[in-house]
């Protein structure tokens, strides 16, 4: 499990923080095991029935552009790609790599069923997919190297000058933080984040499966409910238990 700041724990972080608001953890791993290498992830990119992007920072323009490519990738292309300003991200590894199934023990008071899967990235200096929000929590575990992040829970405008393939927003200050091998930053839904790699790093994400209420039955949200996806901002400990949807989520 994630070692949570000072004497918090996870009922605490899930009353605190769960769908509320962000955290940056320094050290909240020890080691990130199993580990995926820059190589495994680059072959891993090459195979016909695995999700994968490449996303290109031009910042040559003004405003700064990104472009994303689809796998899969012939390797002699990902091997010549520059020494700057790229990132390769690759979906659903646990699925590829089940061993890697092992780093969701990190967040055990999260029912197994809220998670949707593993990716994980690499990023060259200076890369990054540029300013953006999801619509999932997620936890951002930094495997080796250095990236900063800057996260924001103010109101952020969407940029379409920024990438023709990317939903991202304009460039924003927010709070600025260096997260280096065993930090992990935790965010809610909807709350605007721009990681760049300082140094060559990977980072694990850890999302969250958040479904649209219509998928669910619904017409429409309940009272006071104001997202079109499922939200369980009052979850509880109690409420992971391994292969069971509590009965508290199916009244959600």
């Amino acid at each position: 499990m994630l070692k949570l700041p000072g004497q918090m724990n996870a009922e605490q972080f899930l009353a605190r923080h769960w769908q509320k608001k962000p955290l940056f953890i320094e050290r909240a791993v020890d080691k990130l095991t199993p580990a995926i290498t820059r190589n495994e992830l680059a072959w891993l990119a090459t195979l016909d029935d695995v999700e994968s992007r490449l996303v290109l920072t031009d910042k040559t323009c003004s405003p700064v552009r990104y472009a994303s490519e689809s796998g899969p990738f012939d390797p002699e292309y990902l091997a010549s790609l520059p020494q700057r300003d790229w990132t390769l991200l690759v979906h659903d590894v646990e699925k590829h790599l089940p061993a890697l199934r092992k780093l969701f023990r990190l967040v055990p008071f999260v029912p197994d069923w809220r998670i949707d899967d593993l990716m994980v990235s690499f990023a060259a200096p200076g890369g990054g997919v540029g300013p953006h929000r999801d619509n999932y929590d997620v936890f951002l575990c930094q495997g080796i190297g250095i990236r900063e992040w800057r996260v924001s829970t103010a109101e952020v405008g969407e940029d379409s000058a920024a990438s023709d393939d990317l939903a991202l927003l304009r460039p924003f200050a927010g709070r600025h933080c260096l997260a280096r091998q065993g930090d992990v930053l935790y965010l809610p839904p909807g709350v605007a984040h721009w990681g760049t790699a300082q140094r060559a790093c990977l980072t694990y994400s850890i999302g969250m499966r958040a479904p649209q209420l219509s998928d669910l039955g619904r017409e429409s949200p309940p009272p006071g409910h104001g997202s079109p996806f499922y939200a369980d901002p009052d979850l509880a400990p109690g409420e992971a238990q391994p292969g069971r949807i509590s009965a508290r989520a199916v009244e959600r």
